[in-house]
């Protein structure tokens, strides 16, 4: 007997402390995750009226995710403090 993994309508994030969230596409759930850290948070996969803990697969797409979103800031940082380095120095007064 197999049983067919129906994709989940929505995540749901219950951050320690805070209301539940709830997120269509595991893109949403990384962002959320990113912004939270580092307060913990349960994340788990609603489809109807069931829940289920989130599969290898997904949580390797929101690990995947969260470094996605902190290398970009990371480098946008980086753009950022370099743009400020070439401006010319002015002597103070």
């Amino acid at each position: 007997m197999s049983t067919t993994l129906i994709p989940p309508s929505y995540y749901v994030v219950e951050p320690r402390g805070h209301a539940a969230d709830v997120y269509h596409t595991l893109t949403e759930v990384a962002a959320a995750i990113y912004l939270l850290a580092p307060t913990p948070a349960t994340i788990s996969a609603l489809t109807g009226t069931r829940r289920r803990s989130l599969t290898d697969a997904e949580l390797h797409d929101l690990g995947q995710g969260v470094r996605s979103l902190r290398l970009h800031t990371r480098n946008a940082s980086s753009v950022i403090a370099g743009a400020h380095a070439d401006e010319p120095r002015v002597p103070h007064r």
